[in-house]
């Protein structure tokens, strides 16, 4: 959002479910970010991960006017077809290179903006739009995205962790890092079905003391609930989010409801 005088001001950021789909409004542009909002999603096959919120999320009738989706990651709780079939056909779809090309293939006629990990970055409506890969070659691979305003800080958005080189430290922390939304959750699989999905607290802890966010927010954290092999197999620990939030080290934000929140310059 912009002041009458035409300065950058807060960041309004809300949740739109429990896990990892979100609404940001922040100068003049309105994103949804990572929209599951109706139904189950399935990996695969429901034999292997089929996975329901246990909220309710708000219904896509209801998410706020916007001018824009980003798409995070390729998997179904990130992209999620349905509830993308069920926003307007009208906006355009930022999207990292794997979503992308997946988004081709569903949907060949929506306009689609390939969001860079290489090379000169997206912008869209004054905004930078960058994805950071990581260091993998095989799936599953989630990726980082970082959007700020010009020569404003950055939301930097780690749904699954990332692990930052030297290098793309040293470019958030010139950029500065106004908010940082990760996920708290260990969730670990064995190694041929994806590994270390979620890397846990450790991670935010090393995020935090390598980017110095002036906001940390939780994502991708919900308690679904699960059936296949994946919930068989998965161990999940959770993290105390009353016990984050008495943290001093942490600049940690819970937001536990669907009501915006505005995170301050």
């Amino acid at each position: 959002m912009l002041t009458e005088d035409g300065e950058l001001c807060a960041m309004i950021i809300q949740r739109l479910n429990q896990d990892s789909s979100w609404f940001l409004h922040w100068n003049n542009l309105r994103l949804i970010v990572d929209p599951w909002l109706v139904g189950s999603e399935v990996d695969g096959a429901p034999w292997l991960n089929e996975q329901w919120h246990v909220t309710d999320p708000v219904p896509p009738e209801q998410v706020p006017e916007a001018d824009a989706i980003l798409i995070a990651q390729s998997y179904n709780d990130h992209c999620h077809i349905p509830t993308l079939r069920s926003l307007p056909a009208t906006l355009p779809i930022l999207a990292t290179r794997k979503a992308y090309n997946r988004l081709k293939r569903c949907f060949p006629d929506r306009k689609l903006l390939l969001i860079p990990d290489q090379g000169t970055p997206l912008n869209f409506r004054g905004f930078v739009f960058q994805a950071f890969r990581p260091a993998k070659r095989l799936d599953p691979v989630y990726f980082g995205v970082m959007v700020r305003p010009a020569n404003a800080p950055c939301l930097f958005y780690a749904p699954h962790g990332f692990d930052l080189k030297a290098e793309e430290v040293a470019q958030l922390r010139e950029t500065g890092v106004h908010a940082l939304v990760t996920t708290f959750t260990d969730f670990r699989l064995p190694g041929i079905m994806g590994g270390h999905v979620n890397p846990g607290m450790e991670q935010v802890q090393a995020l935090v003391r390598s980017l110095q966010p002036s906001h940390l927010l939780n994502t991708h954290d919900e308690a679904k609930q699960m059936k296949g092999l994946v919930a068989r197999l998965a161990k999940v620990h959770y993290a105390d989010l009353a016990a984050v939030q008495m943290d001093p080290a942490l600049p940690f934000r819970p937001m536990p409801g669907y009501e915006p929140v505005h995170l301050p310059l």
